[in-house]
C-alpha cells in the first residue's frame, strides 16, 4: 500500500506528532530541561509514523484519563 500525500495537506504523521507533543513536550522539557530541542525528535517520529502507515494502515484508539486527587 504506497501513500500518497497531497503537497498542501500536512501528513498523517506530522499531524499525529503535532497531537503527541502538545500532550508531552511540557513533561518532557520539565524532566530533561527546558533548554531540550524537541524539533528533531518530532520530526523523526513522524516520519516513521509516515513509514509505518505505508506498510499498513494504523487505526487509532481513542481513550480518556481522568485523574483525581485524592
Amino acid at each position: 500500500m504506497e501513500v500518497k500525500f497531497d503537497e498542501a495537506k500536512e501528513s498523517f504523521g506530522r499531524e499525529v506528532a503535532r497531537t503527541v507533543r502538545s500532550v508531552q513536550e511540557s513533561m518532557l522539557g520539565h524532566h530533561f530541561g527546558e533548554g531540550l530541542s524537541l524539533d528533531s525528535l518530532f520530526d523523526i517520529f513522524a516520519r516513521l509514523v509516515d513509514e509505518e502507515m505505508a506498510i499498513q494502515e494504523i487505526q487509532p484508539a481513542n481513550f480518556i484519563l481522568v485523574l483525581r486527587k485524592l
